[in-house]
C-alpha cells in the first residue's frame, strides 16, 4: 500500500555548543477508505432498528448509500446510521450497497439487512 506523505511544518534546529534540542510534531498520512462496520444486520418487523455504517481512513470519508432499504427503514448520511421500524411486507433479505469515498481512494460494501 502506498502513503502520501505531507511535512505539516518546517523545522530547523541548530544546537548551540553543549545539550541538546528536540521537537515534537504530528504527521498524518493518507489513507484509503476501509469499511468497519459488519456486513449484515437482523431487524425485527415492529421494532426500532438503528444500525451505524463506519468506515476508518484519513482525510474521513463521506459514506453514500446506492439502492432501496426495506420500508421503514432510512439511511441518515449525517449520522451515518440506518434506522427506523421495519413493516411486516418488507421481511426477508435486502441488499444495499454503500460507498466511502475520500481524496484517496474509494471503496464499496454490499451490506444485507434481513428482517424477521
Amino acid at each position: 500500500m502506498a502513503a502520501v506523505v505531507r511535512l505539516l511544518s518546517r523545522w530547523a534546529i541548530v544546537p548551540a555548543l553543549t545539550g541538546s534540542a528536540s521537537k515534537t510534531f504530528t504527521l498524518k498520512v493518507q489513507e484509503a477508505p476501509a469499511f468497519t462496520s459488519a456486513d449484515h444486520a437482523t431487524a425485527t418487523v415492529g421494532v426500532v432498528f438503528c444500525f451505524a455504517v463506519t468506515a476508518t481512513s484519513y482525510p474521513t470519508p463521506t459514506i453514500s448509500k446506492s439502492g432501496a432499504l426495506p420500508k421503514g427503514l432510512t439511511y441518515h448520511s449525517g449520522t451515518r446510521t440506518i434506522d427506523g421500524t421495519p413493516t411486516a411486507a418488507t421481511q426477508g433479505s435486502h441488499l444495499t450497497a454503500f460507498t466511502a469515498k475520500n481524496s484517496s481512494g474509494t471503496v464499496q460494501q454490499i451490506i444485507t439487512l434481513t428482517v424477521n
